[in-house]
């Protein structure tokens, strides 16, 4: 059994977890963690607020992972096997579909199209990865951002393909949009 549980976003959350750990503080009252209380029922703490800006997010630590063994795995989308990475640009979505989640909120934050590209970059770059998952929960809600996205992705990298396995709301998209994801 688990003796903590961290809802909502993590980053910030689990530092303050492992901080409190050394420290040997308790969990209890954290933002965003459920502990057990004495009776061992979950004891909840305030909610923490979402991360605004997702830019001074650093990067995941790519160099930690085993890259290799995703093209090994199928991914989110039916594109088959490849070496792919799973990226998120943005967080939370405006509609209140009643099947969707709740867990980056419902509200819209996204990262600069500079920060994606950066990204990309790295992952381009460092780990020879060219094929990429955006699992957003709504790439497309700032049309703008996407487009400098997309035009940025069409001009500097070339070789990359990408896959939308999660969040394109298709009643926002416009034929422009579309010939940027399709080039």
């Amino acid at each position: 059994e688990p003796d903590a549980v961290v809802r909502g976003e993590g980053e910030e959350t689990l530092v303050e977890v492992l901080e409190r750990l050394v420290q040997r503080e308790p969990l209890a009252g954290t933002p965003g963690v459920v502990v057990r209380g004495d009776d061992g029922h979950p004891l909840p703490a305030p909610d923490r607020p979402f991360i605004e800006d997702l830019d001074a997010l650093p990067f995941p630590a790519w160099d930690l992972l085993a890259i290799d063994r995703y093209a090994t795995m199928q991914g989110m989308t039916c594109v088959g096997l490849r070496r792919y990475m799973l990226l998120f640009t943005s967080r939370g979505c405006p509609y209140r579909c009643n099947y969707c989640h709740d867990i980056q909120g419902k509200r819209f934050r996204g990262a600069s199209p500079s920060y994606v590209l950066a990204m990309v970059e790295r992952l381009v770059r460092d780990f020879d990865v060219h094929h990429f998952d955006i699992v957003d929960d709504i790439f497309n809600w700032d049309g703008p951002r996407m487009e400098q996205i997309l035009d940025g992705l069409a001009a500097r990298f070339p070789s990359v393909r990408f896959a939308l396995p999660n969040g394109v709301r298709c009643d926002r998209l416009t034929p422009a949009q579309i010939d940027k994801l399709a080039a």
